[in-house]
């Protein structure tokens, strides 16, 4: 009974209230210099988070009165937002971006674009005023006149996920056939990776699933389905029950580690299964059945749970946030598969009425058919090339794996999805939607000055 409250009792509440956010930190190594300058810049200014919106003509320039109205409408519809910096909304429309002319009585300075341009006249004048600032065409318009660039500063304390919420909704507001958007920016890719949450839920149920049905293959019962499946679910209950005990966060990605653990419990519950199908054969007793289960598996899943746990414990060494938390809910998973599998369904076993058929042997002709080739003498030098073979191609798959970010966007997200189309497209309009910030610290007050 132990084992059941723990993870259904204790693990399953905790695991609801679990908190899921993504934060991109958790991918950066911890000790890096450059972290630390990053954090040193958060704790300054906040937490920088830009948001990068590309709004482009469908046909001719945005030196059209209905494309530029679009841009001040969305100029002044985030400044006004009680989750935007105000200060910090930057496009030709904004108070900030001026334009210099030098007369006779001084230097006299306006805004880019203090009113729409009504005639030929003016909006000529438009485009000699972007063409003659070098902070403005190029990094804000585009050298084509396609493309104009909005960067919106949100707060430190909106979470990426209503952040793009926002931005959507903004731009699905100002949508018409003139004009397309597109948007990046940090936490715009935190925001899309936390939008896929449901789908890695939906998954894990299908996953569950088609692990049934093959258990039901193997076995066919309901005994060898029921107890594998409860004894991963269970570990993976009482590991998720843990982190959000210790309220430490999980994101998306460290969400897979689940699968792992899942997988893992299952790989284990299938041979005390397999074991004790094989025993009931021959012994109607269950507890005898449940002790010899117990005495001839313990020592291969102790060395087997002993490895799983070595191997999740070595990721503490990376200096990377997301290995760490894998790392720890990895180890918590694997200790909990000794109260789930090892103790759980000994006792299971112990309890439960004996089977009342033989063992099925699936795929019986192919393991003879390996058994037949592994046992001729003339098969060695055919299985040794093969093997060779097949070393080769791995190792040079190996060296031609790349590892970073070698394209625009993220390789976390599939190349055609919307975040990496649109990063596509500002890097080919504006050089990117990632600033790069250099800090300049002094030690002394009004070192700057």
């Amino acid at each position: 009974m132990l084992p059941l409250f723990l993870s259904f009792g204790v693990g399953l509440p905790l695991a609801l209230r679990l908190r899921i956010e993504t934060s991109s930190a958790v991918f950066y190594p911890t000790d890096h210099p450059f972290v630390g300058v990053q954090k040193r810049l958060t704790e300054i200014f906040g937490g920088l988070n830009q948001v990068s919106i590309v709004v482009r003509a469908r046909n001719g320039t945005i030196l059209d009165p209905g494309v530029l109205e679009t841009v001040r409408r969305l100029t002044e519809t985030f400044a006004l937002s009680d989750n935007v910096n105000p200060h910090r909304v930057v496009s030709i429309a904004s108070r900030k971006i001026k334009t210099i002319k030098i007369t006779a009585d001084g230097i006299d300075s306006d805004k880019l674009l203090p009113r729409i341009p009504g005639t030929e006249e003016e909006m000529k004048a438009l485009c000699a005023n972007i063409t003659r600032n070098p902070l403005v065409y190029g990094p804000m318009v585009s050298r084509d006149f396609r493309d104009t660039l909005i960067q919106v500063d949100f707060r430190d304390h909106v979470p990426s996920r209503r952040i793009l919420k926002e931005v959507r909704e903004t731009l699905e507001a100002e949508k018409n056939p003139s004009v397309e958007f597109f948007f990046s920016g940090r936490p715009i890719l935190e925001g899309w990776i936390d939008s896929y949450l449901p789908q890695i839920f939906t998954i894990f149920l299908l996953t569950c699933g088609g692990m049934a049905v093959l258990l039901w293959f193997a076995f066919r019962g309901l005994q060898g389905v029921v107890m594998p499946l409860m004894s991963g679910l269970m570990a993976v209950l009482i590991a998720l029950g843990a982190v959000s005990l210790f309220s430490w966060p999980l994101d998306p990605i460290t969400t897979i580690v689940s699968f792992l653990l899942m997988i893992l419990g299952l790989s284990h519950a299938v041979q005390f299964v397999r074991r004790y199908l094989e025993e009931s054969r021959t012994e109607r007793d269950r507890a005898v059945v449940a002790e010899r289960v117990l005495v001839g598996l313990l020592p291969a899943v102790r060395a087997s749970l002993f490895t799983d746990f070595l191997g999740f414990a070595s990721l503490l060494l990376i200096p990377i946030g997301i290995a760490r938390v894998t790392a720890i809910l990895g180890m918590i998973g694997v200790l909990s598969l000794w109260i789930t599998t090892v103790t759980f369904l000994t006792a299971l076993m112990a309890v439960l009425p004996p089977p009342v058929r033989d063992v099925p042997r699936p795929f019986t002709f192919l393991l003879r058919a390996f058994a037949g080739v592994a046992g001729r003498r003339a098969s060695f030098v055919p299985v040794l090339s093969v093997f060779i073979l097949l070393g080769a191609v791995a190792f040079f798959g190996v060296t031609r794996i790349s590892v970073g970010e070698i394209e625009a966007g993220s390789s976390i997200l599939f190349p055609d999805s919307p975040y990496n189309t649109a990063e596509r497209e500002i890097n080919r309009s504006f050089g990117g939607a990632n600033p790069y910030y250099v800090l300049i610290e002094g030690k002394k007050p009004d070192t700057v000055k």
